[in-house]
């Protein structure tokens, strides 16, 4: 299981989260926009990798019930499934002013969806270090 890895998913900056059943890793990143006169911006972007789910049902709940962060131009939270997906959902709040919510599933085939490949690439290195690279999708879930 992907939660075996803890020590490569705290050398990447993400840190244990649980909610509504759900459980994965998050981490948040600082993007910040500098010009000669010193930083002009400074936003968030959230990250999750959720591999504890109800599937479909949860991804729903996330989908409708997620608001808008302060600061936080983009949450993108990643559902690890058994079943070939690479799929996305994206949703706009204020018209993309208060930033939006992108739900990706991924199965770690190798196909990921292009908002997402730094996220298939933690997740595909996170199983080759807990060594179930071969059987890949006991893992997953």
């Amino acid at each position: 299981m992907l939660a075996h890895a803890g020590a490569y998913w705290q050398s990447r900056g993400f840190v244990p989260w649980r909610q509504d059943g759900m459980a994965g890793v998050y981490r948040r990143m600082t993007v910040r926009k500098a010009s000669m006169l010193g930083e002009v911006a400074r936003y968030y972007a959230d990250d999750y990798i959720v591999w504890q789910h109800n599937g479909k049902p949860d991804q729903d709940a996330v989908f409708r019930s997620w608001q808008a962060l302060p600061e936080v131009m983009v949450q993108r939270v990643v559902f690890l499934t058994r079943e070939s997906a690479a799929r996305r959902r994206m949703r706009a709040f204020l018209l993309g002013f208060r930033g939006y919510l992108e739900i990706y599933e991924y199965d770690a085939d190798g196909r990921a969806h292009r908002g997402m490949k730094d996220l298939a690439g933690l997740i595909d290195e996170a199983l080759l270090v807990i060594g179930k690279s071969g059987d890949r999708q006991q893992t997953m879930a």
